[in-house]
């Protein structure tokens, strides 16, 4: 029973320090959008949301923060 214990803590521990390694990866390159200006007063939280994967922006590079957005949007 000790040995599965164990083994299960640093099974749990092993995925931790995984998603924790594949998240630095996503905020090494967090809001970097062409359109969206340094001292724009929603620049912090669109870091954040970037960092923690709610926000992508568009594959040009660009976040278009006055589009539209529409309920099928992924």
């Amino acid at each position: 029973m000790r040995n599965k214990r164990k083994t299960f803590r640093l099974i749990v521990m092993m995925t931790m320090a995984l998603v924790l390694t594949a998240g630095s990866a996503v905020t090494s390159s967090a809001a970097s959008f062409s359109d969206v200006a340094d001292n724009a007063w929603y620049k912090a939280d669109l870091d954040e949301m970037v960092q923690t994967g709610l926000v992508r922006g568009y594959s040009d590079g660009t976040f278009k923060p006055n589009k539209e957005v529409t309920f099928l949007q992924p």
